[in-house]
């Protein structure tokens, strides 16, 4: 997934479609 990703332990990336996953 293409999206920018910010944080260390628990990135937050933001998609193309505007949505915040949160990855742990």
């Amino acid at each position: 997934m293409s999206g920018t990703c910010i944080g260390y332990e628990m990135c937050q990336c933001k998609t193309m479609f505007g949505r915040w996953h949160r990855h742990v």
